[in-house]
C-alpha cells in the first residue's frame, strides 16, 4: 500500500514529495488500485509518471480518484507527485500496489450498428445507431468513431471520409450507447 506523506492521517499544508515505485521482478509493471482520495480540488493534487522520475510521461494529475494506473514502459516504474497548496488539507489518497507480468491494454469495438436506411440520396442524411465497448483489460481515452462512404465492405483508400463522433472514456468492460446522422 501506497499513501501521500501523512499515512491514514491528513496531510500538511504546503506538502511537496516525491516517490518512484518500482517492480520486484525485472519485466514487471506496477499496477496502483486506489482505495482512497480525498484533496482540496482546486490546489491539492497527485501526478502520475509512466517512468523512473518526473521527467517521463505524465499519465495525469489528478484531483479525484485515477480507480487504476499501470505502469507500460520498459522499467515498469511509476513515479508519484503529490502536493498541496498552503490552505485546506484532508486525508489524501491510499493505493493498493500490485505487480503485472503483461500491459493490459484498452481494446475498442463497434457493436450492433444499424442505419436507417441501407441508400442514401445525394444531400440527404442517414441515421445510425451503435455501441462503442471496451473489451480489453485497461481503460480507454476518450477517441472517436469515423465514418468513411465505401462502395464496398472493405475500408480502403478509395472510401471518402464523412465525419465522426466523439466517444467519452471507457473503463474495461463499459459501453457507449451513440446516435447521430
Amino acid at each position: 500500500t501506497v499513501y501521500d506523506h501523512a499515512g491514514a492521517s491528513s496531510y500538511n499544508n504546503s506538502a511537496y514529495g516525491y516517490i518512484t515505485i518500482y517492480p520486484q521482478t525485472s519485466g514487471n509493471y506496477i499496477s496502483l488500485s486506489f482505495v482512497s482520495f480525498s484533496v482540496e480540488t482546486c490546489c491539492d493534487g497527485l501526478s502520475i509518471y509512466d517512468g523512473t522520475s518526473t521527467s517521463a510521461p505524465l499519465l495525469g494529475t489528478y484531483t479525484a480518484s485515477p480507480g487504476s494506473v499501470n505502469a507500460t514502459n520498459a522499467s515498469g516504474a511509476l513515479t508519484l507527485l503529490f502536493y498541496s497548496d498552503g490552505s485546506v488539507t484532508s486525508t489524501g489518497f491510499e493505493a493498493a500496489i500490485s505487480c503485472l507480468t503483461s500491459i493490459p491494454m484498452a481494446d475498442l469495438i463497434i457493436q450492433s450498428p444499424t442505419l436507417g436506411s441501407s441508400t442514401v440520396t445525394a444531400g440527404n442524411s442517414v441515421s445510425f445507431t451503435y455501441t462503442a465497448k471496451n473489451q480489453g483489460g485497461a481503460s480507454a481515452t476518450a477517441s472517436y468513431t469515423g465514418f468513411y462512404l465505401s462502395s464496398d465492405t472493405a475500408w480502403d483508400i478509395n472510401d471518402t471520409y464523412l465525419n465522426n463522433q466523439s466517444v467519452s472514456a471507457l473503463n474495461s468492460g463499459a459501453t457507449s450507447n451513440k446516435t447521430g446522422n
